[in-house]
């Protein structure tokens, strides 16, 4: 992972609001396969470090949910 590129699944896409149909935001881009141009996955610069943000500040959240499910399963 770099602060300046990410690969998201169709799932994660899904998740963080990325329509990779519509232009890409402000000082982003989504990279694109150069036969079929359609997307291949990796989003680049601002977009991606607003999802990286939200996965940053989303992970205490994340570890706590994982934390109670294991002490409800021991």
């Amino acid at each position: 992972m770099s602060p300046h590129a990410g690969i998201l699944n169709l799932a994660a896409a899904k998740k963080f609001g990325v329509r990779t149909n519509d232009p890409a935001p402000l000082a982003s881009w989504y990279g694109k396969d150069m036969k079929s141009k359609q997307w291949d996955g990796v989003v680049h610069q601002s977009e991606w470090s607003r999802i990286y943000e939200m996965l940053m500040s989303d992970r205490t959240r994340e570890e706590a949910k994982l934390h109670g499910f294991l002490e409800g399963e021991a």
